[in-house]
């Protein structure tokens, strides 16, 4: 629970500086890849429906090149990890714009070049 996760983010903040930063890019790739919301409004399909995947759909469509992630939505999923890129946010940018890049290229493995993201 958020309890534990509290206590292995204090372990990571007291430990060595590269884990944080992995983990945190870790814990946001996982959360754009996974989060979904239900698509329950009237006649259309009930099924949940990975969100962040289809905003990157619509981006590469749209030949857009920025992915807006509402911060609610990953205060849902992680609230520990969360806050404390909410405390740390300058420290651990590169690391969440890394997780972006990947999360992008596992949909559209062609679609990042250079700075783009």
């Amino acid at each position: 629970g958020s309890e534990v996760e509290g206590e292995r983010l204090a372990a990571l903040l007291g430990g060595n500086a590269g884990q944080l930063e992995a983990y945190t890019q870790e814990e946001f790739h996982t959360f754009l890849r996974t989060y979904t919301v239900n698509a329950a409004t009237q006649g259309e399909d009930t099924q949940p429906t990975l969100f962040y995947a289809s905003r990157v759909e619509h981006m590469r469509l749209q030949n857009g090149t920025t992915l807006y992630v509402d911060w609610g939505h990953f205060r849902e999923y992680n609230v520990a990890v969360a806050d404390i890129v909410a405390e740390k946010f300058y420290r651990l940018e590169p690391a969440l714009r890394q997780a972006v890049r990947n999360f992008v290229e596992d949909i559209v493995p062609d679609f990042v070049k250079d700075d783009a993201l």
